[in-house]
């Protein structure tokens, strides 16, 4: 869950699936021994309000993790529900700034929603990946990824794309 330690509930309860379901991206990460570290939404937001290069955007979470004996910064964000096409119009402007993670992972329960979220990013300057959360909490590493942004839109999986990235390491 996502609290401060002054917190007594969540902030706004209808948005406890979506705590829920960044809890289970977490296990899956954790489970597949690939998690090296786990930092949340609100710390993320605490350290942007704090440091002088913060990152581009409030992520729910970065997870580094372990591949091939490289650590790689990876960001994470689940979409339940789907944003106006001017915000992500905005995030893909916030994004070209982004220089402390290398790769930015969009989970969905839907579909339609990977793919609207791909075509939302195709001009984005660094890796943005999407796929079913569900799938994913499967199988992490082996699960298909759609990419959109930097590197055209094709299919991967984060195996290969954090394999193919052990030059360039982001801590």
């Amino acid at each position: 869950m996502s609290l401060s330690s002054d917190s007594r509930c969540l902030m706004n309860p209808h948005q406890m699936q979506h705590y829920l379901e960044l809890a289970e991206i977490r296990r899956a990460l954790r489970k597949s021994q690939v998690l090296r570290e786990w930092t949340g939404d609100v710390e993320l937001r605490s350290i942007n309000c704090a440091i002088d290069l913060p990152l581009a955007k409030d992520y729910d979470a970065i997870a580094e993790i372990e591949w091939s004996g490289n650590v790689q910064r990876v960001a994470i964000e689940y979409e339940h529900n789907l944003k106006s096409a001017d915000r992500y119009r905005e995030l893909s402007a916030a994004l070209r700034g982004e220089d402390q993670v290398k790769l930015l992972l969009y989970l969905t329960p839907s579909v339609d929603m990977l793919y609207q979220l791909v075509g939302h990013f195709r001009d984005a300057t660094i890796y943005i990946a999407a796929a079913l959360s569900r799938q994913f909490c499967a199988n992490p590493m082996g699960c298909r990824l759609h990419l959109a942004g930097a590197s055209g839109t094709k299919r991967t999986t984060l195996a290969a794309l954090l394999e193919t990235r052990t030059g360039s390491r982001s801590r």
